[in-house]
């Protein structure tokens, strides 16, 4: 691009986006543009789909393009994000196409100006493609920003800190409000950034839409999108009509919202994705937003000794559904639901999903199948009984019976399994133990609402008691089948195998025989070993 030419764009990003990158930003995409030019430090509170990263993006070029010494650092939560989202908008406005692996921009004239993307790794002062990290990167024009800034590590937000101290430094963290609590979070009250939020509500698109005209953004957020999750009351409840303004102001104050001319009470995903504000803080539900938002960004690591375990729970009622969830260590690796199927062919189909994933090539070895089935008042018993005989020969697989309404294995905390499946479960996420990013997005939201849905009180002695199935699925208008399978699926100990009877790619599950038919496989205690006896 015009080096000289781009220079006049120092104080006109909306001009340079108009007419360079060829882009029309909406006015809160503009808005965004002039507080990074105004101000040094700049955090937007984005809902779903209103252009984040295209903003983002349109001002790392308009930067890099600005300013003769520019440096850029860019970082997102995980290196997928880094090159999938905001580099592939940077190159695709700046009309290049270098390699989908490319994460920088660089002057061959002046070594030291340079747009780069990293992702830290375990150690911060290198990204993960084994390069210098952010340090060093002191410049008089430098602008640091983290997309999805709500996952970004809170190491990364410290050593933002460390480099944009210079007074034209810029920091730019845009991102959904999805958590209540570190960096981004506390960022916003800090007193020390300009923070813009952005609604869904607001988008041209929208208020296009319900005047009848076409979308002036194609692909992002869309009128019947919104429509689709304001009649869903897994995200908002429909309040109808206030009856009078005290009753309006007092839904306002609730949190409350109007949308052409109907007012909604948003549950938490809805406050964070329609319209940009972090989540209320529930003292009174299992899971918390936050953890599932982080876990559908983190990727993590199985190890070699974690077996592979599934959680079925199957359909008890006419509208219930079976559902299967598969895992292994910490990342959920499938999530498939069915309607109500005769026991034998709910097996079927349970073994033949168990075998697309050992066939898929994701695994070496596995030390052990775990397949637990929910047998509360008998409803699975049927499919638990016939894969345990069609599995019969194979040493290496276990089939478990769970019943929910038993006592708790930890009876000082819960007082029955059921609490202890859905604290359980919680935990792991609570402590970004869980990995959710191989799961199709509708999988994940249908997971996510009826994950957010159930409360909890105390009993007499203080153990924490998970409300009825009944009472759930009257708040969600289903049964939460999904996080019955989910949880199902983490119920067992965070383990490694011992032992040589992997299953291997030719193990007797996949048709060739272990030989080894004297041993079973059994838990040990809570973060304990899979031991073979």
């Amino acid at each position: 691009m015009g080096e000289m030419r781009d220079q006049r764009y120092r104080t006109t990003p909306e001009a340079y986006a108009a007419e360079v990158l060829r882009v029309r930003w909406s006015e809160k995409q503009a808005e965004v543009a002039r507080s990074v030019r105004d101000n040094k430090k700049t955090l937007v509170k984005a809902a779903f789909g209103v252009g984040k990263t295209h903003v983002a993006a349109g001002l790392v070029n308009w930067w890099f393009d600005s300013y003769l010494d520019a440096k850029v650092a860019t970082t997102a939560p995980t290196g997928r994000q880094v090159r999938d989202l905001l580099w592939t908008e940077i190159r695709q406005q700046r009309k290049t196409q270098p390699e989908a692996d490319i994460t920088q921009l660089t002057d061959p004239t002046r070594p030291n100006r340079f747009a780069k993307g990293f992702a830290a790794g375990k150690n911060t002062r290198t990204d993960e493609f084994g390069a210098q990290a952010a340090q060093g990167y002191h410049s008089a024009h430098l602008l640091f920003v983290m997309d999805e800034a709500a996952g970004v590590r809170p190491e990364i937000w410290e050593t933002m800190g460390d480099i944009a101290v210079g007074a034209e430094n810029r920091v730019l963290a845009i991102g959904n409000p999805i958590v209540t609590g570190g960096p981004f979070y506390d960022a916003v009250s800090s007193g020390r950034w300009n923070v813009i939020t952005i609604s869904a509500l607001d988008h041209p698109n929208i208020t296009e839409a319900l005047a009848g005209r076409p979308e002036p953004y194609p692909g992002a957020v869309s009128l019947p999108w919104l429509e689709e999750r304001l009649g869903n009351p897994r995200w908002c409840d429909r309040l109808g009509q206030p009856a009078d303004d005290v009753e309006a102001e007092e839904w306002r104050n609730l949190g409350h919202f109007s949308f052409n001319g109907v007012w909604y009470k948003p549950g938490p995903i809805a406050e964070a994705k329609i319209l940009g504000r972090f989540p209320t803080t529930l003292t009174d539900t299992v899971w918390a937003i936050s953890w599932l938002e982080i876990a559908r960004q983190r990727e993590l690591k199985w190890g070699e000794a974690d077996p592979l375990e599934a959680g079925l729970d199957v359909a008890r009622f006419g509208d219930d559904n079976t559902v299967l969830h598969l895992r292994r260590g910490p990342c959920s690796l499938r999530h498939v639901a069915w309607g109500k199927y005769s026991n034998t062919a709910t097996a079927g189909r349970t073994k033949a999903i168990i075998e697309e994933e050992l066939a898929s090539g994701r695994h070496e070895t596995i030390p052990a199948i775990i397949i637990r089935v929910d047998t509360t008042g008998g409803h699975g018993a049927g499919p638990a009984d016939i894969l345990r005989e069609q599995l019969a020969n194979l040493p290496s697989v276990e089939v478990v019976d769970v019943n929910s309404s038993e006592d708790a294995i930890d009876k000082r905390q819960f007082p029955n399994r059921r609490s202890e499946l859905w604290f359980s479960s919680a935990e792991r996420g609570r402590e970004g133990d869980l990995d959710l990013t191989a799961l199709g997005q509708v999988e994940f939201e249908t997971l996510q609402s009826q994950l957010l849905a159930p409360k909890f009180t105390y009993d007499s002695t203080g153990r924490k008691v998970v409300e009825k199935k009944a009472e759930t699925k009257s708040r969600l208008g289903r049964s939460p089948d999904d996080a019955d399978a989910f949880n199902l699926a983490y119920a067992g100990t965070r383990a490694r195998a011992l032992g040589d009877g992997a299953i291997g790619r030719k193990s007797r599950w996949a048709g060739a025989g272990t030989g080894r038919e004297e041993e079973s496989w059994t838990t040990a205690p809570s973060r304990g070993r899979w031991t073979v006896s």
